[in-house]
């Protein structure tokens, strides 16, 4: 049966446990000296299949050692928990959307904004020098450089033999 004398007996337990709570707080760093740390970097929004892709955020107003950490990281990338760096050489096209790459160490936490690497299609650069081109359609040869003439005659004629 409770007399209310209990509650009065635990007063001093109180006190105690309050005043441990207040002096470990004052011995670790506040929270507040943490909020001026930045990730910062703007990711390249686009790569083409068989380029190299890199980004590495920087971090502002902090000596602490960061750990970094991801999610949502593309398959063909790697990922450093050390420096933040997202680099990989994408094989196919494709969008990866909701990366986001997020910095922590003890009473820091920081995070850039979720982001999207769109993989587009290669834009080989060939010199064309020497190639050339079959149409099905007209049975014409057409050659991008130095054709020989005489060659040229002798498949215009069996093109047009072989038509009905």
């Amino acid at each position: 049966m409770f007399n209310g004398v209990a509650f009065f007996r635990s007063q001093p337990v109180l006190v105690r446990a309050f005043t441990l709570v207040l002096l470990v707080c004052a011995l670790c760093p506040p929270l507040a000296l943490a909020a001026g740390v930045t990730l910062s970097g703007t990711p390249p929004a686009t790569v083409a299949v068989g380029q190299q892709y890199s980004f590495q955020p920087s971090v502002s107003k902090t000596s602490a050692t960061l750990t970094y950490s991801i999610s949502n990281k593309p398959s063909w990338a790697t990922f450093s928990s050390k420096t933040g760096r997202l680099s990989g050489v994408p094989a196919q096209t494709g969008r990866y959307s909701g990366i986001l790459i997020r910095a922590t160490a003890p009473y820091i936490y920081a995070s850039l904004p979720a982001f999207a690497i769109t993989v587009a299609k290669s834009t080989g650069s060939g010199s064309g020098s020497g190639t050339t081109a079959l149409s099905a359609a007209n049975y014409s040869l057409q050659q991008n450089a130095g054709y020989a003439p005489a060659l040229r005659g002798r498949l215009e004629g069996r093109a047009s033999d072989s038509q009905p």
